[in-house]
């Protein structure tokens, strides 16, 4: 089209009245055309809009050269569900084997998070594990309690890595072994959280809740032990420390939710934890007991592992299949170990707690109670005792009244101890 400029009587150029209204007309059909483009695109859903999950959909009816198109009666998604959703990596627990001892490492993504690590003696097998797994930075450190068996080689791990928060239950000990650990912490400049039940806290994806200890002292310090669930997807891990049946009583005490796949058996698998109660509660489909090889306190107690078999849980033992790792991907956990078989020699023993844990698989009643007697002894010890027994050593160790019978514990004649 050719524009005709002409001049006015002032010199300036102007446009003829009849060449302004062709191009008012012209500039009007492209707008029109332009809102039509637009407006069509609107319902056109390119691979560029596609929500992403963790598996590529595709409509085999409707394919063509790579790009997917959507069946329009088909509804929009509202919400993607936990199985749907696409987690960072996936979850994976690491029981290292530590003999009589505890050590376990949670790595979620890049995140990190050491509970325990085992006796002093172990804290180069610790440190150089860690390492091997291309860990440089702990998100979380937690000392369960101050055992020796817990916390010996958490110096080593806090003097090794840097380290965002220590964990560690507000009961002390005087122990060189626990003033090491202080020492380690305070030369980072750094402080101890004390865990409060209820306190929640994300590693990565995952999430974990503190469940105990509920007080800040105990008589036993085995019950001052830090217990945590961690949850991932829809599955769930109770790692329980050396946490024994008082303390258990007050975490069913709290309401909290504690049903889990996987439980961490308390105190290498001693009588003097895992109740039927607790266990019921718990529900687990997995346990792993962290425990040493021919170990002088006869962990596993066979109470427990028949009661583990009563209920129908597969168990896993670091004394039987050395470090055992449990992966996440946040519906199913599988193991790289296999599963521990419960000895024929160790049938189940037919006493009141056991006929009672019968009770509690078969009819799953909340009101039905166990009548478990626990007793003590020693390392050296031919004797067992009641708890307050002024004979007993710091190296106590309680099993059950029937378990100390058939291995040839005869009663105190000073505590006068149940028989």
């Amino acid at each position: 089209m050719h524009w005709n400029f002409n001049k006015d009587r002032f010199g300036q150029y102007f446009i003829r009245p009849v060449y302004l209204i062709h191009i008012l007309l012209v500039i009007s059909i492209f707008t029109i055309l332009s809102g039509c483009s637009t407006d069509s695109n609107r319902f056109n859903i390119t691979p560029s809009t596609t929500l992403k999950t963790d598996e590529t959909r595709t409509d085999n009816n409707n394919t063509s050269n790579g790009t997917n198109s959507v069946n329009p009666e088909d509804k929009p998604q509202e919400s993607i569900t936990i199985e749907e959703s696409v987690l960072d990596g996936q979850l994976e627990i690491t029981f290292l084997d530590v003999g009589q001892a505890d050590s376990i490492l949670i790595s979620q993504g890049q995140n990190y998070m050491l509970i325990d690590a085992g006796n002093n003696a172990d804290a180069d097998q610790v440190v150089n594990y860690l390492k091997s797994k291309g860990v440089s930075k702990l998100n979380y450190v937690i000392g369960t309690h101050a055992h020796e068996d817990h916390i010996g080689g958490l110096d080593a791990v806090i003097n090794s890595f840097d380290i965002e928060k220590v964990l560690m239950p507000k009961q002390a000990s005087t122990t060189k072994t626990f003033e090491d650990v202080l020492l380690a912490i305070k030369n980072k400049d750094m402080k101890v959280t004390t865990p409060k039940v209820g306190d929640s806290y994300d590693l990565g994806n995952a999430k974990w809740t503190i469940l105990a200890p509920k007080r800040e002292k105990y008589e036993d310090i085995n019950n001052s032990s830090i217990v945590i669930r961690i949850t991932f997807g829809n599955n769930s891990f109770l790692l329980m420390g050396d946490a024994e049946q008082l303390s258990e009583k007050e975490i069913l005490s709290s309401n909290l939710e504690i049903k889990s796949d996987l439980i961490k058996i308390g105190h290498h698998g001693s009588g003097s934890s895992t109740t039927a109660q607790f266990l019921k509660k718990v529900s687990p489909k997995y346990a792993v007991i962290s425990v040493g090889k021919d170990n002088s306190y006869g962990h596993p107690d066979d109470l427990i592992l028949n009661r583990l078999k009563t209920f129908g849980v597969e168990v896993y033992r670091t004394d039987e299949a050395g470090t055992i790792i449990a992966t996440s991907d946040g519906n199913v956990i599988k193991f790289d170990k296999k599963a521990s078989a419960i000895k024929e020699q160790a049938p189940p023993v037919q006493n009141e707690t056991t006929k009672a844990d019968s009770t509690l698989a078969a009819k799953s009643s909340e009101t039905a109670e166990t009548k478990e007697i626990t007793v003590y002894i020693t390392n050296t010890g031919k004797k067992y005792h009641s708890g307050g027994c002024q004979y007993l050593k710091k190296s106590k160790t309680a099993i059950s009244l029937e378990n100390a019978k058939n291995r040839g514990y005869t009663p105190c004649s000073k505590c006068n101890p149940p028989r």
